[in-house]
């Protein structure tokens, strides 16, 4: 699976870089979403099949990002799993209605990173926000 990882956090975007490609998916990172879509929106673009978005990203935030994914026709159907470490049931609904499918709040484990891609792969995923005992 391509995935796609927007976080400012060097070391957050190693952590899911790393626990990702072991589990054999590929992986491109950026540490904001505007450069991140400016890449997606290029004609040889190869579009990702996921994207861990985080919230808190310098220029735009990660709401206003996804809201612009979800707006543009090729990217509107990629799932987001929004990554945080604000979690209340406000960035949960915030994340939600802004396109979001998962939210994953950190610190995050490597279980539950790939546990975020098996369920927003399935059809049958939960809806951010949803009570799962690992969120």
């Amino acid at each position: 699976m391509r995935i796609l990882v927007i976080d400012d956090s060097p070391l957050i975007r190693k952590i899911l870089e790393t626990c990702l490609q072991r589990a054999g998916h590929q992986v491109m990172s950026y540490p904001d979403g505007v450069e991140a879509m400016r890449q997606l929106l290029s004609p040889q673009a190869l579009l990702p099949e996921l994207i861990f978005l985080d919230i808190d990203l310098p220029k735009l935030n990660g709401y206003e990002i996804a809201r612009k994914f979800k707006a543009k026709p090729a990217l509107a159907a990629i799932p987001i799993v929004m990554i945080s470490r604000h979690a209340g049931i406000m960035d949960r609904l915030k994340a939600r209605l802004a396109g979001a499918k998962s939210f994953l709040a950190k610190p995050f484990t490597t279980q539950q990173i790939l546990e975020e891609v098996t369920n927003v792969a399935s059809p049958n995923n939960t809806p951010a926000g949803a009570p799962t005992e690992n969120r």
